[in-house]
């Protein structure tokens, strides 16, 4: 505003201004902060809040990107977390499948220390009892074999020298003796 109006209003502005800075000091002195503090009704302030409003105003991806999430996950207590967690219900969730498809076995198979495995399982004696049962069936086969070769023999033998067929042993002598009498 131009003029002795403008100027007035100017000079009136400046002398309130030093009267608000002489007189506020003293006023804020004299009042008991936590007297008002106390008589303020922090749930009417809430409520008359808007919630939706604020957080419709508020951009997620800048302050997402502000969060360090190094310094929350140092933060965190994941054994407690991990106790939470149902492993059955995640495992039954997992494709095997899909899992074993990316599995290299051959890197896997390469990994296992055989000698280790055999000294562990005692596979080793396994083999050794396994072997001896082989050979002590095929030991068996063979005198079977030797038996039967030597009623074969028997019979050539009768028949070149035109003998009776003579029937072959029933057993050890002892084992096929007729037993003796009872007496009445």
């Amino acid at each position: 505003m131009p003029g002795v109006l403008g100027e007035l209003l100017a000079d009136a502005t400046g002398v309130l201004q030093s009267v608000a800075n002489g007189v506020a000091p003293g006023v804020v002195d004299a009042i008991d902060v936590n007297d008002v503090v106390e008589r303020v009704d922090i749930q009417g302030v809430v409520d008359r809040v808007d919630l939706q409003e604020t957080l419709e105003r508020v951009d997620l991806n800048e302050l997402l990107a502000s969060v360090d999430l190094d310094a929350v996950l140092a933060r965190a207590d994941l054994n407690s977390l991990l106790a939470r967690i149902d492993l059955n219900t995640l495992i039954d969730k997992v494709d095997i499948d899909r899992v074993l498809d990316r599995v290299d076995l051959n890197a896997v198979l390469s990994r296992v220390d055989l000698e280790a495995l055999v000294q562990r399982t005692e596979i080793g004696s396994i083999i050794a009892s396994t072997g001896a049962g082989i050979a002590s069936k095929a030991i068996d086969v063979a005198r079977s074999e030797g038996v039967s070769l030597d009623f074969a023999v028997q019979r050539w033998t009768d028949k070149i020298l035109r003998r009776r067929s003579s029937s072959p042993p029933m057993g050890p002598p002892l084992l096929v003796s007729e037993p003796e009498a009872s007496l009445p």
